[in-house]
């Protein structure tokens, strides 16, 4: 087989527009969205903090801020898969109370800030509009998934948009018109920009764990008549002479009036196993944080060749190519 019949066998092309009925390529574009889930900073998936967090007695308060940037699922006319970079932010004053039998009841008292702005796939419906209430918990669906086939793991939470609605009364207020704004725009009609989402990419073709790529065996022939010998350099000078034991072309000459060479070798993908720290911060790690065995894919790029040991298979095919008994 050639190169190219060799990549054919082991990957495959994936196309979006595959999506609507094929479940393998809906399957292949879950992960290559998981691992553009897991790309994100730490920042992103999840920004949440309390201040100002106070206790006395039987009275608490705090100040609540939550946030997210998801990168969401979503079918169009078509049921074909589209993505989109949705984001949402809450802020709200929260107060509680404690009581001998429930203990801590804490409630949303003043809501002080809201935003949400996207980035919707430019094929799907509704124009500009997100529907932040409607979507959360196709949000979670899609990041419990995440969390269930390993991935996202920086994400830390399954919450939409990093547990924004928490602060449900700030929420709601992505619904209502925004005057500051300069148009009176409701923030679920705040889109950025029309994204294209995931393109058509390759992958494995076999779902089978494996940290090998295809073989590639090479044969490279030069003919005896371009090749300088000592039988030539004999034969053009006429005041020298060779006794026959020194005459290696006696005894075996080469095969076919050819000289060949045959070697095979072999891609492999190999992550690097860091056990111990790096000296210094800014140095790059390049094992996995999880300590988990991470097997070939196209998504990192740890693959090497390796030479390997020619089979007699493999020799045998060359002789019959050379035309050699």
């Amino acid at each position: 087989a050639t190169v190219l019949e060799a990549f054919r066998d082991e990957y495959q092309s994936y196309n979006v527009s595959n999506t609507r009925r094929d479940r393998k390529t809906q399957r292949r574009f879950d992960e290559f969205a998981n691992v553009v889930k897991d790309s994100r900073d730490r920042f992103n998936p999840q920004r949440k903090y309390r201040y100002w967090d106070f206790e006395f007695l039987f009275l608490r308060i705090a100040f609540d801020r939550r946030g997210g940037t998801d990168f969401y699922m979503q079918r169009d006319s078509n049921r074909q898969m589209r993505w989109n970079w949705t984001s949402m932010d809450t802020h709200s004053f929260w107060w509680g109370t404690w009581d001998w039998w429930d203990g801590w009841d804490d409630d949303e008292l003043i809501p002080l800030g809201w935003g949400a702005a996207h980035a919707k796939h430019r094929n799907m419906r509704g124009g500009n509009r997100f529907n932040y209430y409607w979507e959360q918990s196709g949000d979670r669906r899609q990041n419990q998934w995440h969390h269930d086939g390993n991935y996202a793991r920086r994400a830390r939470t399954d919450r939409a948009w990093g547990d924004a609605w928490r602060n449900r009364r700030a929420a709601w207020g992505v619904y209502r018109p925004a005057p500051f704004s300069g148009n009176n725009r409701r923030d679920i009609e705040n889109n950025l920009a029309n994204a294209q989402g995931l393109q058509t990419f390759h992958d494995f073709r076999h779902d089978d764990a494996t940290d090998k790529g295809p073989d590639l065996v090479v044969l490279i022939t030069k003919n005896r008549s371009n090749i300088r010998t000592m039988q030539t350099i004999d034969d053009g000078d006429n005041n020298m002479t060779r006794a026959d034991r020194f005459k290696i072309e006696s005894e075996g000459q080469m095969p076919g009036d050819r000289l060949f060479a045959l070697s095979k070798a072999e891609s492999y993908f190999s992550r690097p196993q860091e056990e111990t720290r790096r000296r210094s911060d800014w140095q790059i790690r390049w094992g996995r944080g999880d300590g988990l065995r991470e097997y070939g894919n196209l998504y990192n790029p740890f693959w090497l060749t390796r030479l390997t040991d020619l089979s007699a298979n493999d020799k045998r095919i060359a002789t019959v190519t050379l035309g050699i008994q």
